[in-house]
C-alpha cells in the first residue's frame, strides 16, 4: 500500500466514546447489585450481634459456609451459562441464549434440591462438620440450618436472572433485584427477631424469603415485551454441560480458594499474633467485602461486553473494552485504596474494634490491603477476560495465584522474619500474580500467532481484510468516512459496483441513524466494522442511541422518499440486512 493510502486509512480511527458509555451503563448497576448482596450479610451480623449477643454472632460465623456454598454453586452455573450465552448474543443466536438459560436454571434447581434434601437428612453430621459443639451454640446453628437449607435454592437461583438479564442489556434489573433482597431481608429479619423472637431460625428464614421476593422481580423481568429471554427446550444443549462448568469454574474456584485462604490466615494469625490478629483480620474481612463489590463490578462488566464483541470477532472493540475497564478500574481501586489508608481508624471503630492496643497493627494491615486492591483490579480484570474468551486454564491460574498460593506463601515466610510482616502477603501476592500471567499469556500468544496478552487473532486486520473505526454523528464526519472507506475496497479488490454500494450504504445508514437514534444537537458515536469473508463483505454498524431499526423504519414509511430512498437502495442491493438490539445497543449488519 502506498503512503497516500496508508495516510487515508490511518485517519479512520476508533474512539472510546461508545465503549465508555456502554461500560458505564453496565458498571454502576453491577456494583449496586453486588453491594446489595454484601449489605445482607453485614446487616444480618449487625442485627444478630445487637439482639442475640456474642453467642448469636458465633453461631452465625459457624453456619456462614452454607451461604458460601450457595454463592459458589450459583456463580459456577450462573456465570458459566451466561458467559457462553453472551458469545451467542454476539452471533445473533437468541434461541441458543434461551436454551442456555433454561439449561442453567434446570441444573441449579436439580443441584439445589439435591443439596437441600441431603442437608436436612444429614443435619447432625453437618453440624459436626461446622464445629457446632453441644449446647446453646449447636441449637442456634441447628435453628438456622432448619430454616435456611430448605430454601437455599432461592439464594442459588438468584445468579440466573442477575447474569442473563445483564447480557441482554438490562444491568439495572440486577441492581433492583439485589436491592429488593437487601431491604426485604433486613425488614423480615427485624420482624421475626423482635416481634416473634424466632432467633437464628428467623434470620435464616429472612434470608430465604428475601431471596424469593427478589427472584419474583427478576423472573418477572423475563416477561416484559422488551426482554428477549424465554424458557426453551434445552435437551440439545446437554452436551454443553461440561463446557458450562469449565467456563464458570474461575469464579467458583476464586470463592473456594478465598474460603481456604481465610481458614489459613486464621490459623496463621492465631499462631503469630494471637486473638488480636484474628480480630484485625475480621475487620479486614468486612472492608474486603466492600472492595470485592467494587472490583467485581468492573470484572463482571467485562464479561458480557467482551463476550458479545468476541462472538462478533470484533477484536478492536474487545481491546477497547479492556482499555476502558482498566481505566475505570484504576480510578475506583485507587480511590478505595486512598480511603482505606486514610480512614483505617473509623473502619476499625465501625466494625467494633475499640481496643487501642490493636490500632498500630490494624493500620498496617488495612494500609497494605488497601494498596493491594490496585494490582488486584488488574489481575481480576484479566481473569474475567480470559474466562470469557474461554482460555479457562489461564483464568484459573490467576485465581489460584492471587486467591491462595502467593498471599499465603508470602505471609507464611514473612511472618518468620517478624510477626507483623504477615500482612505483607496481600500486597505482594497481588503484585507477583501480574508478571506470572503476563509471561504465560505472552508464551501462548507467541505459540499461536496471536496479539499480546489479550490473545486476539488479528490477522484479518493486519492483512487489510477487516477495518474498524468510529464516526461522530455529524454530516462532516459521516461524509469523510464514506469517502475514505475506498481504501478498504481497493485493498480487497472489490469491483467498482460493490465499492459504490458499500460507500453509499455506509453514508445513508449513518445519516439515518444520526437523525433518529440521537437527539438534535447531541454528539453521538457510531462504531463501524467491515470485513471481507470469501466473496462477501460484511458491514456492522453499532451505536448506543435510542432504539432505531432503519429497515423497520423504511417498511413503515415506504412513501417517504426523502427519508427512505437511500435505505431502499441498500435493501435492494444488499444480500441481507439484519437489525438486532443487544446489551441495550443498536446493531445493524449488512451483507454485501
Amino acid at each position: 500500500m502506498d503512503n497516500e493510502k496508508l495516510e487515508r486509512q490511518s485517519s479512520l480511527q476508533g474512539n472510546d466514546i461508545f465503549i465508555s458509555a456502554a461500560f458505564r451503563r453496565f458498571l454502576f448497576p453491577t456494583i449496586l447489585s453486588l453491594l446489595g448482596a454484601s449489605v445482607c450479610n453485614i446487616a444480618d451480623s449487625a442485627i444478630v450481634g445487637n439482639v442475640m449477643g456474642t453467642q448469636g454472632l458465633a453461631a452465625m460465623s459457624l453456619v456462614s459456609p452454607l451461604f458460601f456454598i450457595c454463592t459458589t454453586l450459583g456463580s459456577l452455573i450462573g456465570v458459566g451459562g451466561a458467559t457462553l450465552a453472551s458469545i451467542r448474543v454476539g452471533r445473533g443466536d437468541i434461541d441458543g441464549v434461551n436454551r442456555m438459560l433454561t439449561l442453567s436454571l434446570s441444573l441449579l434447581v436439580l443441584l439445589g434440591l439435591s443439596l437441600s434434601a441431603a442437608g436436612l437428612i444429614f443435619i447432625e453430621p453437618l453440624l459436626d462438620m461446622l464445629h457446632a459443639v453441644d449446647g446453646e451454640l449447636r441449637e442456634m446453628a441447628r435453628d438456622y440450618c432448619l430454616a435456611f437449607i430448605p430454601g437455599a435454592l432461592a439464594n442459588m437461583i438468584l445468579y440466573i436472572p442477575l447474569n442473563f438479564l445483564r447480557i441482554t442489556g438490562k444491568p439495572g434489573a440486577g441492581a433492583w433485584m439485589f436491592g429488593i433482597m437487601a431491604v426485604s431481608n433486613i425488614v423480615i429479619c427485624l420482624v421475626l427477631l423482635l416481634s416473634f423472637d424466632m432467633g437464628l431460625k428467623g434470620v435464616g428464614l429472612a434470608m430465604v424469603l428475601g431471596s424469593a421476593i427478589a427472584l419474583l422481580y427478576g423472573f418477572g423481568c423475563f416477561f416484559k415485551k422488551d426482554c428477549p429471554l424465554r424458557f426453551a427446550p434445552f435437551f440439545s444443549e446437554l452436551k454443553q454441560i461440561p463446557s458450562l462448568i469449565v467456563t464458570g469454574s474461575p469464579m467458583a474456584l476464586t470463592n473456594l480458594l478465598t474460603f481456604l485462604r481465610t481458614l489459613g490466615y486464621n490459623h496463621m494469625l492465631i499462631a503469630c499474633l494471637g486473638v488480636g490478629g484474628v480480630s484485625v483480620f475480621a475487620v479486614l474481612g468486612n472492608v474486603s467485602t466492600f472492595a470485592l463489590a467494587l472490583l467485581s463490578g468492573v470484572w463482571q462488566t467485562i464479561a458480557p461486553l467482551t463476550g458479545v464483541f468476541y462472538g462478533e470477532r470484533d477484536t478492536q472493540s474487545v481491546r477497547r473494552v479492556m482499555f476502558v475497564s482498566l481505566r475505570w478500574g484504576f480510578f475506583i481501586s485507587a480511590a478505595f485504596a486512598l480511603l482505606v489508608c486514610l480512614a483505617w481508624k473509623p473502619a476499625c471503630l465501625a466494625f467494633g474494634m475499640s481496643d487501642a492496643s490493636l490500632f498500630p497493627q490494624a493500620r498496617l494491615a488495612l494500609s497494605l490491603f488497601g494498596l493491594s486492591v490496585i494490582p488486584a483490579m488488574v489481575s481480576g480484570s484479566f481473569q474475567s477476560y480470559y474466562m470469557t474468551i474461554r482460555v479457562v486454564w489461564l483464568a484459573n491460574l490467576i485465581s489460584a495465584c492471587r486467591s491462595l498460593i502467593l498471599p499465603v506463601s508470602i505471609s507464611l515466610l514473612a511472618s518468620r522474619l517478624s510477626p507483623e510482616y504477615v500482612w505483607s502477603g496481600f500486597l505482594l501476592g497481588e503484585l507477583l500474580t501480574i508478571p506470572v500471567f503476563f509471561v504465560c499469556a505472552r508464551l501462548v500468544a507467541k505459540a499461536r500467532g496471536m496479539s499480546g496478552v489479550l490473545l486476539l487473532d488479528e490477522r484479518d486486520s493486519r492483512e487489510g481484510k477487516a477495518i474498524a473505526f468510529s464516526v461522530l454523528s455529524n454530516i462532516g464526519a459521516i461524509m469523510e468516512a464514506s469517502e475514505k472507506i475506498s481504501v478498504f475496497c481497493e485493498q480487497n479488490r472489490l469491483d467498482p459496483k460493490r465499492s459504490i454500494l458499500i460507500s453509499l450504504s455506509l453514508e445513508e445508514l449513518l445519516i439515518s441513524i444520526s437523525e433518529h437514534a440521537f437527539d438534535e444537537g447531541e454528539t453521538g458515536s457510531m462504531d463501524i466494522r467491515l470485513f471481507a469473508t470469501g466473496d462477501d463483505v460484511v458491514m456492522r454498524i453499532r451505536n448506543g442511541g435510542r432504539e432505531f431499526d432503519p429497515i423497520k423504519f423504511f417498511e413503515n414509511n415506504p412513501n417517504d422518499i426523502d427519508q427512505c430512498l437511500g435505505i431502499q437502495i441498500i435493501v435492494m442491493g444488499a444480500k441481507e440486512v439484519k437489525y438486532t438490539r443487544t446489551l441495550g445497543v443498536n446493531n445493524l449488519t449488512v451483507l454485501i
